[in-house]
């Protein structure tokens, strides 16, 4: 817990390395939990990629925003924005989950 903002935070970092593509991922999320059972979350990842083949390597820019909250007791809602950003192409995306918490 961040003790000015309340707000939890997680860094990760991982590293791939197979026959064709060796790459590397690090990124952010940091969760708040607001009144009337909301939550957000916002968050960035950076991607890279280099392929052993005559591909071009590949980084991505992503950055993400979402809100939750309970629909009924059991059951949580959680919508979310996924911008993946790119040297030559961009998109987003937005996703919707349901889930059941026992």
């Amino acid at each position: 817990m961040i003790p000015f903002i309340k707000s939890s935070l997680t860094l990760s970092y991982s590293r791939l390395f197979t026959n064709y593509v060796r790459g590397s991922i690090w990124g952010f999320r940091m969760y708040k939990d607001l009144n009337l059972g909301l939550s957000l979350s916002l968050g960035y990842r950076n991607t890279k990629y280099q392929f052993s083949q005559n591909i071009d390597d590949t980084t991505e820019q992503s950055v993400l925003l979402g809100i939750s909250t309970r629909l009924l007791n059991p059951i949580y809602i959680n919508f979310t924005y996924e911008g993946v950003f790119q040297r030559v192409v961009s998109s987003g995306r937005v996703l919707i989950n349901l889930s059941y918490r026992f």
